[in-house]
Formats: structure tokens, C-alpha cells, sequence
């Protein structure tokens, strides 16, 4: 993260990116999610950083709601093969 951020897309400097870093790995919870949503909140504010962060999380909970979707479908086909044999 750091060396797109930094190196690559140069949207922050190096002493910009420090700090930041530092302080998420003392907050609990997944320090790329914080520093997404800080990076968001440095670029566009509020706004930004609320992008960021559902922007971050997103991929994870479409995933998650199409596995248990699939989970749910296949256990009810399950159940009904269970129940019509005997």
C-alpha cells in the first residue's frame, strides 16, 4: 500500500505516509482499512473517506452475501432431496 501510495500514484509523500501508518497499528482493526479510509479522508474529506472505506469493505461483503446465498440454496435442495427419498 504504501509503495503505490507513495511511490507509484504519488498522492502523498513519505513523511505524510509515516505517521498515519504508525498510529493505525495502535488502533484496533485492520490497519489497511484505516489507512484506506484516512488516505480517502486526505485527498476528499469527509466524503472521501467515507468512499474509501465502503469502497474497501465492499468486495469482502458481496463475497460473503453470494456464498451464503449459494449455502442457503444448496441446503435447501439438500433438504428437499433428503426428505422426497424417504
Amino acid at each position: 500500500m504504501h509503495r503505490i501510495l507513495v511511490e507509484e500514484k504519488r498522492w502523498i509523500g513519505e513523511t505524510r505516509s509515516c505517521t498515519p501508518s504508525n498510529y493505525c497499528m495502535l488502533l484496533p482493526g485492520p490497519e489497511a482499512h484505516q489507512l484506506a479510509i484516512y488516505i480517502g479522508w486526505l485527498l476528499h474529506r469527509t466524503r472521501g473517506g467515507i468512499v474509501a472505506g465502503t469502497l474497501f469493505v465492499l468486495p469482502g461483503v458481496i463475497s460473503l452475501g453470494v456464498l451464503s446465498w449459494v449455502y442457503a440454496t444448496l441446503a435447501t435442495l439438500a433438504e428437499c432431496r433428503d426428505s422426497s427419498s424417504g
